[in-house]
């Protein structure tokens, strides 16, 4: 260990970026969860890092120590769902391990054995629980830190947390701002997502804990890649992937798409849908303008920040929910409940982005946010050939049973609404 808190973030960082198919991938696994213990933090970048290593589980006894002080740290920075998901791994290797055994008891053995997110109770103090051996790794499969510089302002050309330099504004919303920087440590620009709209209380805190456990089980080539969590002054922000190309929005803005460009985006967000739907998470906010198409061709869904896991044991999140989503997408069980949504709900959504993408409209529209959610509820939407005879009667079909009100009455999951979509794809 250096001692040197800031050259031991830096080397973690380094890290953090090693390929899960390296010779030395394990090696920085256990390296870094030392360095983690040592500084006492769970980051984006390690979490995505450790994503294979957990999923594979501890191999050799120093793999199984690592995995025990990963335990260790997850329960005291209160992620209880991921150390029980530690803690089940090495179990498997090591099954007579007290220490594991007693972290599993105390969060609840029933719910880890269903692998369900649970909350753990206040857990009395565990020395037993070593801090996992540093195995170093050759410095030179890694890049070198940049020296630190001082924080300034949002602008062009300032520097953000001693490591990114902002270089052009990229995006705003209500809540966001998004800058692309250069990641001076690694050399690579990123995309930095600063949220304007939250500040530093106990509510903002459980949100970005919230999407630092998602990150890790949602890395999918359809969704956004989420790097790590920092924070400017009075700004929190999020590091991600640099995506070139523009949103679905953007893309409307042209007008509607031919339909067979049409179920391809459909597809591939289905893809990405039924990857967080297959581990209890709802995005509850899909929408056009979260949905990027790359210069590639390939979508990617963006921002899970008010997603929800649907089995308890996710941060509590308050008020903020209420008005959480946006209105023109939002499904009628959503907006009856918020928080008691199931996939169905997304479905819903991407129904309304399917029936604008083929039609350049929204079935519902009023200037009235109230007359607009009790349209949901109440209207029927309008025929997709009402507003174009030329859309596939099979397609218009698929639409108007996503935007069905009662959710079973809609597709049974993205799956599913993507081998239909393919099939009708087949025939254009």
């Amino acid at each position: 260990m250096s001692g040197d808190p800031r050259a031991t973030a830096s080397r973690l960082r380094a890290l953090a970026r090693v390929p899960a198919g390296d010779a030395g991938y394990r090696a920085a696994c256990v390296e870094a969860i030392g360095l983690a213990q040592e500084l006492d933090t769970v980051s984006l970048e390690v979490e995505n890092l450790l994503a294979a290593f957990i999923r594979g589980g501890p191999s050799t006894p120093d793999e199984a120590d690592a995995f025990l002080g990963l335990a260790g740290l997850y329960v005291r920075k209160g992620f209880g769902a991921n150390a029980i998901e530690a803690v089940q791994k090495l179990l498997q290797f090591r099954p007579d391990d007290a220490a594991a055994a007693s972290i599993l008891a105390a969060a609840g053995g029933g719910a880890a054995a269903r692998r369900e997110p649970v909350a753990l109770p206040t857990l009395p103090p565990l020395p037993q629980i070593p801090r996992s051996p540093t195995r170093r790794l050759d410095p030179s499969r890694i890049p070198s830190a940049a020296p630190a510089a001082s924080a300034g302002p949002l602008a062009s050309g300032m520097r953000v947390a001693s490591r990114y330099e902002l270089v052009d504004e990229i995006g705003r919303g209500g809540m966001s701002v998004v800058y692309r920087a250069r990641d001076s440590e690694l050399g690579e620009d990123v995309a930095l997502k600063f949220l304007t709209g939250a500040s530093l209380d106990a509510e903002a805190d459980a949100r970005f804990k919230q999407e630092l456990k998602l990150s890790r089980q949602l890395v999918h080539p359809n969704i956004v890649r989420l790097y790590d969590i920092g924070q400017h002054h009075e700004l929190r922000f999020i590091s991600m992937e640099l995506l070139s190309g523009m949103d679905i929005a953007r893309v409307l803005r042209s007008g509607p798409l031919p339909p067979s460009l049409a179920i391809d985006h459909l597809m591939e967000c289905c893809t990405g849908l039924q990857e967080a739907h297959d581990r209890g998470i709802v995005h509850r906010d899909i929408k056009p303008a979260n949905l990027f198409v790359t210069s590639a061709g390939e979508l990617k869904i963006m921002d899970f920040g008010i997603a929800k896991l649907q089995k308890a044991g996710g941060p509590a999140l308050t008020s903020a929910d209420l008005l959480a989503g946006t209105p023109a997408y939002l499904a009628p069980e959503q907006i009856r409940g918020f928080s008691e949504v199931t996939p169905a709900a997304d479905l819903y959504s991407l129904g309304i982005v399917a029936y604008e993408m083929l039609t350049g409209t929204l079935p519902f529209s009023h200037p009235e946010s109230i007359a607009l959610l009790m349209m949901h509820i109440q209207a029927t939407p309008p025929p997709l050939r009402d507003h174009d005879p030329a859309v596939p009667v099979e397609l218009q079909a698929i639409v108007l049973k996503l935007l069905e009100k009662v959710p079973a009455q809609r597709f049974a999951s993205c799956r599913e609404l993507a081998r239909v979509l393919g099939e009708v794809r087949r025939t254009l």
